[in-house]
């Protein structure tokens, strides 16, 4: 979602428009800006949020 952001700024086209009908463009900006560590994060996130539906479950 953040991509789509990034190139809807750059290219004057809208979120919507980029999530829909190009998302290939979005898919090749997000492999190529693509690191390791970003999978870390996203495990981080992931994690921290499954505890906190977990707590407010209980």
């Amino acid at each position: 979602m953040a991509e789509a952001i990034a190139i809807s700024k750059d290219y004057d086209v809208t979120v919507t428009d980029l999530l829909t009908s190009e998302i290939s463009q979005v898919h090749q900006s997000y492999t190529e800006t693509f690191e390791p560590i970003s999978v870390l994060f996203f495990a981080i996130g992931a994690y921290a949020a499954f505890q906190t539906a977990r707590k407010a479950a209980a």
